[in-house]
């Protein structure tokens, strides 16, 4: 995040010194003219940011990484002058007032410095949402900024520039999804699973497994050929432990943020989504009922023993058709809460006959002791207990 322009001493110096031989006069006359012309090329040998500037301007095809602070009361009173350029330009479903409103709405952005903004192919927000227990599962890449703008994730503009799509390419349809047309016969659609518009995640394998890792040192000495990044998306970033961001994910509790990029823009190339269809969630609905039925008129009714196995074939069926759906169609469908509710309506039956008929037992057992008292008295009445 190139968010500040780099403190440098020796650039401030330098800076200083230019100017004041500029007011002295002496940069116009004579010797004068060389000196400035090396005070002006030191200036620019130390000026990294100018540097960095120029370097993404001649590649042309670099995108950075913008960040939304979501701690802060404030608000920007005017956006930055990229936000319009890189925000997405097609948003079906404005006039639906549940979609809008429910999306995730920030108001203050830490932009990076507006020289490199100016000469970027593309800028993306780097923000995730965990869950809450902690766990990154989705990537949000539909962002509202302020009042109407919709900004990309850093992973779609990556798509977006590797692909070579113009804005008219990308369609958002607010809590539906995201249409990407990479050809006129084909296009990419990235699912959503809430309001929120966030995709879940389809992880590879952990850390430096999935993708290739190539540390900059290596680069910077020129021990790595130019022909390992050629036509390849190279995302960078830090790596090395104790430095960076570290992210707790299904696959790893210390996932670096640029395998978390690289997973986001992975999915959306390979197509590989978990995906919630419309009808999901009537399904898990229909389950808790379907459950909740049998809990409450199906299982009081039969024997320990059916009940005990007609619990266990609905819990393996329906557990073993979500993970079925999960593995082989990328469907995620809930399946704890139905199974919760099943396992804790079980026990709540086997509990409450349990207790009936141990009252059962003890009344029966106190009508005995009952019966024998008042049989001996009866015998005592007649002469007869002796006998």
């Amino acid at each position: 995040l190139f968010t500040e322009p780099e403190e440098s001493t020796g650039l401030k110096t330098v800076q200083k010194l230019k100017e004041a031989f500029e007011n002295t006069g002496l940069s116009q006359e004579g010797a004068g003219v060389s000196f400035y012309e090396m005070l002006s090329n030191a200036l620019k040998d130390m000026d990294n940011d100018a540097k960095l500037q120029g370097a993404i301007k001649d590649a042309g095809n670099v995108i950075l990484p913008v960040y939304f602070d979501t701690m802060s009361t404030g608000r920007d009173q005017q956006p930055p002058e990229f936000i319009k350029k890189h925000s997405y330009k097609h948003i079906k479903g404005l006039d639906d007032e549940f979609k809008v409103g429910n999306l995730f709405w920030l108001s203050k952005i830490i932009p990076p410095l507006p020289s490199l903004a100016e000469v970027s192919a593309g800028i993306g927000h780097l923000n995730l949402f965990p869950d809450e227990d902690g766990y990154i599962r989705s990537q949000i890449h539909v962002l509202g900024y302020l009042k109407d703008i919709y900004f990309p994730s850093f992973a779609m503009e990556i798509v977006k520039a590797y692909k070579g799509l113009k804005d008219e390419d990308i369609t958002i349809f607010l809590g539906e999804g995201i249409d990407l047309k990479v050809s006129p016969s084909s296009v990419i659609n990235v699912p959503v699973i809430d309001p929120q518009m966030s995709s879940l995640i389809n992880w590879n394998q952990g850390p430096d497994i999935a993708f290739h890792r190539t540390p900059f040192s290596k680069v910077y000495r020129k021990e790595i050929q130019t022909s390992l990044f050629r036509d390849r998306i190279v995302i960078i970033g830090p790596t090395a432990p104790g430095v960076g961001d570290r992210n707790v994910t299904p696959i790893s509790s210390v996932l670096p943020g640029v395998e978390v990029v690289a997973n986001s823009v992975a999915n959306i190339l390979n197509q590989r989504f978990f995906s919630r269809p419309g009808w999901i969630g009537m399904l898990e609905l229909g389950m808790l009922i379907l459950f909740g039925f049998f809990i409450a008129f199906v299982l009081p009714r039969l024997k320990a023993g059916i009940g005990a196995i007609t619990t266990l074939a609905l819990f393996i069926g329906y557990g073993g058709a979500g993970m079925a759906l999960f593995f082989s169609s990328s469907i995620w469908l809930k399946i704890s809460p139905p199974l919760l509710l099943l396992v804790l309506g079980y026990i709540l039956i086997i509990s409450k006959h349990f207790l009936i008929t141990e009252k059962k037992e003890e009344r029966l057992e106190a009508d005995s002791v009952e019966t024998n008292k008042m049989l001996g008295l009866s015998f005592q009445q007649q002469g007869m207990l002796d006998l």
